[in-house]
């Protein structure tokens, strides 16, 4: 199956019905020979979703405990791998309808932000401090008292 894009990208049927959105145009629409549109996904993010995607063909869903932060050592090892990228591929995940990719990536989030402070995860999520050194320092001076309370 053709991927729309500058570089062509083959992918076997069984493995690009694992994107829902791929699955719904073609039994909506009939594009087996087509070139099928997506214009959310950039080519990079797409072969990394088609890895995982691989890995997992013959995987069947199950709703993922919440109990648990447990994955499978081969997600743990493809997420940290692809860790910078992280976000871009949740998008993806979404976009595309890979429910078993979005739910080990909203996983892995919190197993990599659990227990963190705040700027922990700032440092984590990339974000920026809107406030100044000194004002930074003012705010834990007059609210200290709520470190450790959550």
């Amino acid at each position: 199956m053709p991927w729309d894009s500058t570089v062509p990208l083959m992918v076997e049927i069984p493995l690009a019905f694992q994107m829902r959105i791929v699955k719904n145009m073609v039994e909506d629409v009939g594009l087996l020979d087509e070139a099928i549109p997506l214009p959310n996904v950039s080519g990079e993010i797409l072969k990394i979703v088609l890895e995982y995607c691989d890995k997992h063909q013959d995987d069947g869903y199950t709703e993922p405990n919440e109990e648990t932060l447990e994955m499978e050592e081969w997600d743990r090892e493809f997420l940290e791998r692809h860790i910078t990228i992280i976000f871009r591929l949740s998008i993806a995940a979404d976009y595309l309808d890979i429910r078993p990719l979005l739910d080990v990536i909203c996983k892995f989030i919190v197993y990599k932000t659990r227990g963190k402070n705040p700027y922990q995860n700032r440092k984590f999520f990339r974000i920026e401090s809107d406030w100044s050194p000194e004002e930074a320092k003012q705010i834990m001076k007059e609210n200290g008292w709520i470190e450790g309370q959550f």
